[in-house]
């Protein structure tokens, strides 16, 4: 009677091995982070064994060959009891070999795949444990398996981990989790679009956008600023495409007299290329501090201006004030 217990105990342990197997591929990645970083114990443990993938995978194998070949050995010895006409290995296989497909094979890992979280949480412990025992076994299949390498070319090339496709997929699953908000998948979703975006996109045409000539007075400038949001504004010198600097409203009307000018409180300001991209033109304008740029052509003609707050805008979304 104990040998049906235990070809019962090794159908289970097969089914067990098979379904961590599968459950590995398909753990939820952020979730796992999620909990290792709130302390979870089990996912503390999982996080660990998946830094050694060779070595999980090895393990892992190693468990289900010794169990399926246990439940052979003893299913065979059952049959040779009760069958004495027939090849009792032949029987054993024949009889044994769709079960163990059928129940430790297909139904633990289609189960495992749809509740991967679910299942492999609990079994942590138990895979840690088959890691420790057969560590010997594990640390010999790692070194058999490097033997290839001698022979093979660019085996020790490694391709990035988070590809542009792998790192949206990651968001898409933090969100859908809720490990991040919707705002900050919205949020990094357009980082990821910055930097195939030039400012040529975004920028605000020169023909549209608020200028003022060098030759007005004070009292034109304060009618101006009643009636504009901007806090800078391009200056130009005779044709409208000839900028020469930005000025900043505050300052000129904070310490303007009659006899001022606008030329004595220009600033100079950067000039970006239209091709230039996003995330490209913000690290240019963090680097100069400056919150305007002239976005000018191939043929360095001023074409449009772009601020700081349409480059962030392009993450964050519209902002009212800035």
């Amino acid at each position: 009677m104990i040998e049906y217990y235990l070809l019962i105990l090794f159908l289970l342990s097969s089914a067990y091995f098979s379904g961590i197997e599968i459950a590995v591929y398909c753990v939820n990645r952020v979730r796992l982070q999620y909990n290792a970083d709130r302390g979870n114990r089990s996912a503390k443990i999982i996080k660990k064994l998946l830094n050694d993938p060779q070595a999980l995978i090895c393990t892992i194998l190693i468990g289900n060959n010794i169990v399926n070949y246990l439940a052979s050995a003893i299913f065979t010895n059952i049959i040779s009891e009760k069958v004495s006409y027939a090849n009792p290995g032949l029987t054993a296989t024949l009889i044994l070999a769709p079960i163990m497909l059928i129940f430790a094979e297909v139904m633990p890992k289609d189960i495992c795949q749809r509740n991967a979280d679910k299942f492999l949480y609990p079994a942590s412990p138990g895979i840690r444990f088959f890691s420790q025992v057969f560590y010997p076994l594990v640390y010999l299949l790692k070194g058999v398996n490097k033997i290839p390498q001698f022979f093979l070319k660019n085996v020790n090339k490694r391709t990035a981990i988070f590809t542009p496709y792998r790192l949206g997929f990651f968001i898409r699953e933090g969100a859908k989790e809720g490990v991040i908000s919707g705002y900050q998948d919205m949020m990094t979703r357009n980082i990821m679009r910055l930097g195939s975006i030039p400012i040529s996109k975004i920028m605000i045409p020169l023909n549209t956008a608020t200028i003022v000539s060098s030759e007005v007075n004070v009292e034109q400038m304060k009618i101006l600023a009643k009636n504009v949001r901007f806090s800078r504004i391009p200056v130009f010198s005779g044709p409208r495409s000839n900028i020469i600097g930005v000025i900043n409203m505050f300052d000129f009307l904070s310490v303007c007299t009659e006899e001022s000018k606008i030329s004595d409180f220009l600033k100079e300001t950067e000039h970006i290329d239209a091709n230039t991209l996003i995330d490209d033109a913000l690290v240019i304008m963090q680097k100069t501090k400056q919150r305007m740029a002239i976005v000018i052509d191939k043929n360095s003609k001023p074409i449009g201006i772009v601020t700081t707050k349409d480059l962030v805008e392009e993450i964050v979304g519209e902002l009212m004030e800035w």
